[in-house]
This record gives structure tokens, C-alpha cells and sequence, in this order.
């Protein structure tokens, strides 16, 4: 089993004006995976596991903030290597953020990292 790493560049999250901003993350073509999301200017993690309407806080407490999310998809899927992660942001533009990659066999694990600034 070999461990494959992303890193995706910074991508820029404009908040709506108020409200509760919230992340769901989906890991597709059957695959199987977890997550860690953490803020960078804290050392706990915020949340590990599946990732549904995760509630990260109001818009005007998150502004200016960066979050760090690690995905680890695990292939099982026999019928393909391919892996997608997409991270949806309620509240936020991108409102979506769609990850792709490759491994090379079967039982191989992707880990991607995603990180975002809210603006």
C-alpha cells in the first residue's frame, strides 16, 4: 500500500455578509476515506471523520481565518483508480471545490490537502 500526496494551492472563500457557514465533504467513485479539518492559527483539530454540514461558525468570526482540510481516500473500488473529493461550502463562493487525482493500484491511499482562506 503506497501513500500518495496533493497539495492543493490556497483557494480564496468569499463569506456571505452574516449567517453560519458550513462544510460537507463527499468522496466519490466508492471509494472510502476520512478527513481532519483544523484552523491554521490553532493547534486542535476542529474535526475528524465524515464531514456533513459541519457548522465552522458565522461568517463575521471566520473572516481573515484559514482552514487546513486532509482527506485520505482509501482505494477500493476495483473498477477504478481514480479518486474525487469534493468540499462544499453553504454560505460560501466557491460554493464548491472539486479534487482529482490518480493512484496506481488498487489498495493505494490518496491524501490531499486543501486549504482555504475566508475573505
Amino acid at each position: 500500500m503506497k501513500v500518495q500526496k496533493k497539495t492543493n494551492p490556497l483557494v480564496e472563500i468569499q463569506l456571505a455578509e452574516m449567517g453560519q457557514i458550513s462544510l460537507s465533504i463527499a468522496i466519490g467513485n466508492a471509494q472510502f476515506g476520512g478527513n481532519q479539518v483544523k484552523f491554521t492559527d490553532s493547534d486542535q483539530i476542529f474535526h475528524k471523520g465524515d464531514v456533513n454540514n459541519l457548522a465552522l461558525g458565522e461568517a463575521d468570526s471566520l473572516r481573515g481565518r484559514t482552514l487546513e482540510i486532509i482527506t485520505n481516500v482509501l482505494d477500493i473500488n476495483p473498477g477504478t483508480n481514480n479518486i474525487i473529493v469534493t468540499d462544499y461550502f453553504s454560505g460560501g463562493s466557491p460554493g464548491q471545490i472539486v479534487t482529482t487525482d490518480t493512484v496506481s493500484n488498487s489498495g493505494d491511499i490518496c491524501s490531499i490537502t486543501a486549504t482555504y482562506k475566508f475573505k
